[in-house]
């Protein structure tokens, strides 16, 4: 951007970025040349959601996105749905669009999202689709899901040419622990040994 010192990332503004604004990550240009829009510090990346399994229960369904990089986030702590009624920070992608054959929003890098739909969808398959202009070097976005059955297995495997491999090179490894993923206070962990692409964890 010009007159600005280091790399700049334009993006559309939506209200899950609301928390980098406050942090000056991000500034929101509300009635300027770039209306309505956001330009960051530090990357922003698209990530889409395909492929959804069962996909009839995504019809007419809304993508709701908030951001949880706060002090009192706990990464896989099922959340009482009732802070969906809440407008703060909250997104709702689709709007009522037929959303089974994807989804996608902006995500400003180094923060967690919590996604959710509806009032709750307890969905077997969903293939993610990170942004094709992503780098090892991006600090992490993390994305959590809610859930209400607890599943015996939970398994993110790779995509790769060809399809999706059977042998254990095929799956992303699963942590033990948050510690790789946020640091004590709830912000999201950067640091050189941060989580990997794929890397998860199931409380």
């Amino acid at each position: 951007m010009t007159g600005a010192a280091g790399a700049r990332w334009l993006a559309p503004y939506f209200r899950h970025m609301d928390k980098p604004i406050a942090d000056t990550v991000c500034v929101h240009h509300s009635g300027d040349s770039h209306d309505n829009s956001v330009i960051c510090s530090v990357p922003v990346r698209t990530a889409t959601l395909v492929n959804f399994q069962p996909k009839q229960q995504f019809e007419l369904q809304e993508m709701k996105i908030l951001n949880m990089n706060e002090a009192n986030a706990v990464m896989g702590e099922n959340e009482d749905l009732s802070m969906w009624g809440s407008s703060e920070g909250l997104d709702i992608m689709n709007h009522g669009k037929d959303g089974k054959g994807g989804m996608a929003a902006p995500y400003i890098t180094g923060y967690m999202y919590n996604i959710h739909w509806g009032e709750g969808i307890d969905w077997d398959h969903a293939l993610l689709v990170p942004s094709l202009y992503a780098e090892e070097s991006d600090p992490p976005v993390i994305l959590r899901f809610n859930y209400t059955e607890v599943r015996e297995l939970f398994e993110i495997k790779k995509f790769l040419a060809g399809g999706v491999g059977d042998g254990p090179e095929a799956f992303y490894p699963q942590a033990f622990n948050t510690t790789r993923f946020l640091n004590d206070d709830g912000t999201v962990y950067t640091g050189d040994d941060s989580c990997l692409m794929g890397e998860n964890y199931m409380d």
